[in-house]
């Protein structure tokens, strides 16, 4: 649309934008606990994390979650995400998908470093959807 970013908005790009901050307005009562086993009250048998990684032309992204098996059952918790724009140089999906895998795994080193102090984790996962980003990793392992 070629606005500047200092340009009033009008029209149906301000409606747009009215609705947005309206919707934004309900979101302060979303909560996310921290305490990742806090109301847990079953024995603890194990701890897994699972990470997703996704691209789209527009943006790629990447969310971690642990799983905690329980005596009696399991429980899911958010643990992190994290999402870029994608650049507006236009690049292929495929490499999209590698940055999201990429942020994925950069994401979820640090983030099981840092609850390593209140959780032990046994496994680690990482998901995508794209085959071809899973044989680049392959190629790119056997390599190093």
């Amino acid at each position: 649309m070629k606005i500047g970013w200092d340009d009033p908005l009008n029209g149906e790009l301000l409606k747009t934008w009215r609705k947005l901050l309206d919707d934004l307005e309900s979101v302060n009562a979303l909560l996310l606990p921290r305490c990742y086993l806090q109301g847990i009250p079953e024995r603890v048998v194990s701890c897994s994390l699972h990470g997703f990684g996704d691209a789209s032309s527009k943006a790629y992204a990447a969310v971690i979650y642990l799983h905690v098996a329980t005596t009696t059952g399991s429980y899911v918790t958010f643990v992190a995400s994290k999402s870029r724009v994608a650049p507006v140089k236009q690049l292929f999906i495929l490499k999209l998908e590698l940055l999201a895998s990429l942020v994925l795994a950069r994401l979820i080193t640090d983030d099981r470093e840092a609850l390593e102090l209140d959780v032990t984790t046994k496994d680690i996962t990482c998901w995508t959807d794209s085959r071809v980003t899973l044989f680049w990793i392959r190629i790119i392992a056997v390599m190093l």
